[in-house]
């Protein structure tokens, strides 16, 4: 026996390595969802074999031919890494899916490329992502928090204008009967309506009224309705209800006794859960800006 051949019947002599040994010369490549995946699968297939080593005479193959196998391995592994990182989703097979909160939740959704949304109750998002693009539709209210990707720009299309990103937070509302508004909690983006564009950055707001679109101050605490409750904080009447009608998909009219002066200028701090009734809420209401709340199906 030369000492090619003795070293290679020692490294056999390890059960699991000849079990390596013996899967790999039929091993085939599996498209599995990550790296991990591609190694958990070869490993399982180890295992099962386990129960199946015995003390049958050592293959004897020339060491080169244990190395070129081991090179193949090695291959196969890293194509799974090749494969998924860079071709993860491309303009031929690009990744698409549309979301629809139907609820009076807050629904979090975590993207492909490790993007994250909060979209808000009775929202719809379609996100369309290739290698040089991800584009993302969206009707209601959602927050964004951009993975970055210079090759691959990050926009938001609504009915009123288009959000574009490199990678932020921020917050878009967009129902179709209402203006787009746009505020950024970091980062930066450019919000584009017709032919106006403006840049925002960390602590700024944009807003449309009749295709127009101009600075606006925001107070971020005014508002906040990303978790179980709704929270409002010296909030103007007429934000509280906007925001209510969204939640929960109804509306408000408010009629009665308060002169209507006084309630256009009234504020509210308080809070709502998610789940609370309809009927829970117009009391509430009506208690707080001393008037009649009529509840209307949208």
């Amino acid at each position: 026996m030369n000492q090619e051949d003795k070293k290679f019947e020692e490294l056999l002599s390890d059960p699991q390595m000849k079990q390596i040994w013996d899967m790999s010369a039929n091993y085939s490549y599996e498209e599995a969802n990550n790296n991990d995946q591609a190694w958990n699968n070869f490993q399982h297939k180890i295992q099962a074999n386990q129960k199946q080593v015995d003390a049958k005479p050592t293959l004897k193959v020339s060491y080169s031919r244990l190395l070129a196998y081991a090179a193949a391995l090695g291959l196969v592994i890293l194509s799974v890494g090749v494969y998924f990182s860079i071709d993860k989703y491309n303009a031929a097979h690009p990744l698409t899916a549309k979301v629809e909160n139907s609820s009076n939740e807050v629904k979090e959704l975590s993207l492909p490329d490790g993007s994250k949304i909060s979209l808000n109750a009775h929202s719809t998002v379609e996100y369309n992502l290739t290698a040089d693009a991800r584009n993302i539709t969206l009707s209601g209210q959602a927050h964004f928090e951009v993975a970055p990707n210079k090759e691959a720009p990050f926009k938001v299309e609504t009915v009123k204008g288009a959000v574009t990103v490199l990678g932020t937070g921020f917050d878009v509302t967009a129902y179709p009967a209402q203006e787009l508004s746009v505020s950024v909690s970091h980062g930066k983006v450019k919000v584009e309506v017709q032919k106006q564009s403006v840049i925002l950055t960390k602590g700024m707001s944009a807003a449309t009224l009749n295709n127009q679109l101009s600075l606006v101050q925001v107070d971020s605490n005014c508002v906040v309705w990303r978790g179980k409750n709704l929270e409002f904080n010296n909030s103007p009447i007429q934000t509280v209800l906007t925001t209510l009608e969204n939640t929960y998909g109804v509306k408000f009219n408010i009629v009665g006794n308060s002169p209507k002066p006084l309630r256009e200028n009234a504020h509210f701090t308080g809070k709502f859960k998610r789940n609370q009734s309809i009927n829970d809420i117009e009391v509430t209401l009506e208690t707080a800006f001393n008037c009649i709340v009529e509840v209307q199906k949208k």
